[in-house]
């Protein structure tokens, strides 16, 4: 399914949860509003997902343009003969293109991550559900064929287990993660394994996985269900909220002061 028609199914999505969680109503309800743009870190997202789920189909959907300097008039020109010929595919400059080869390359050669992709011949599938009476959808990125292991590519500056668990906070995988085990198991998939595959953005190329346990989603789904309601009621009655309208006291923590920074009596 294409993006465009992903977009025009009428239902709430984890990138939206995942954004009323990390800010507030009013920060989700201006993002809905504005147009969806196609950036190249959506188009480097999208070719390498492309790579390690779909490989067979990358030639079809993407061209790699040659080194050029396009603030040159013939380096522009040489870019404008790949991007007319390209055919309605996606164009990655060269740079995109090795760095998207090299973690492609790593999470292939990675033993857990291969072993994990191997068991999994459901890919880049799109599911429709609801939370909370809400209607939901997701589109998963693997899935094992007896349902019971979900897995999805992230990549990170760091994939560290102490930096890559902040990015899990951050970014709110856990609230995705629990998005879609709630989706693919009322369409009879008992997901109980959810792993991410994590690869660095730079060279090396390195992979890590990681698993998020049982208590960790469970608590996950509960924060889901909370946002989808507050979501819903914005909905209903048109109220968007945003920070508070009173003055609020904020406490910084012990690590935030060093003895030359104390604050004086």
């Amino acid at each position: 399914m294409s993006e465009a028609a992903y977009t025009d199914i009428d239902a709430l999505r984890a990138s939206e949860v995942k954004s009323a969680a990390r800010s507030t109503l009013a920060h989700l309800a201006h993002s809905m509003r504005q147009p969806r743009e196609d950036t190249d870190a959506f188009r480097a997202g999208r070719a390498l997902h492309c790579a390690v789920l779909r490989p067979a189909d990358f030639v079809a959907e993407f061209v790699t343009a040659p080194r050029c300097d396009r603030r040159t008039k013939e380096g522009k020109a040489q870019y404008d003969a790949v991007f007319s010929a390209a055919g309605g595919r996606d164009v990655l400059d060269e740079v995109t293109s090795r760095v998207n080869d090299g973690m492609a390359v790593s999470i292939a050669q990675h033993p857990s991550a291969s072993a994990a992709l191997a068991m999994c011949s459901i890919r880049e599938q799109v599911f429709l559900g609801e939370i909370a009476g809400v209607a939901a959808k997701c589109r998963v990125d693997a899935l094992s064929t007896d349902g019971t292991i979900l897995v999805d590519v992230k990549t990170s500056m760091s994939a560290s287990p102490r930096a890559f668990a902040r990015s899990c906070v951050e970014f709110g995988y856990a609230l995705q993660f629990a998005f879609y085990r709630a989706i693919l198991r009322q369409n009879g998939y008992a997901v109980d394994d959810c792993m991410i595959v994590a690869v660095e953005k730079s060279s090396p190329y390195l992979v890590a996985c990681y698993r998020l346990p049982e208590e960790t989603l469970d608590r996950a789904h509960a924060v889901v269900v909370r946002v989808v309601g507050e979501i819903e009621r914005a909905r209903e009655t048109g109220v968007w909220p945003g920070y508070s309208d009173g003055v609020v006291d904020i406490n910084l923590p012990p690590w935030a002061f060093t003895d030359e920074q104390e604050i004086a009596s």
